[in-house]
């Protein structure tokens, strides 16, 4: 990486300082924490996870053995994708004559 690369890198990242109330704003929310647990970013207690999950990252589980967890967004539509329940069931309607 050469320096000019590792200058913009750095860059991209905006610093982040406490307010005199000891607060952080970003963009024009104030947040105790920086970072927190997931609980903590989804009620709006901290800006992000340790992992940089934002608020708008994350969602609940809805499966049956996890329900109401909260995981990645991404990770949420990796499970819909991966279900075999949805091909399980149009192969159940193809040899009932459903479909």
């Amino acid at each position: 990486m050469t320096k000019s690369q590792h200058l913009r890198r750095k860059e991209s990242k905006p610093r982040v300082f406490k307010n005199d109330q000891g607060f952080y704003v970003i963009g024009g929310k104030k947040y105790s924490k920086l970072r927190g647990t997931r609980e903590e970013v989804l009620k709006g207690v901290a800006y992000q996870t340790k992992g940089e999950l934002k608020k708008t990252d994350l969602a609940v589980s809805k499966n049956v053995n996890h329900e109401g967890k909260l995981i990645s967004r991404r990770k949420l539509l990796q499970n819909k994708v991966r279900s075999n329940l949805s091909r399980f069931n149009r192969l159940r309607k193809r040899k009932r004559g459903l479909v």
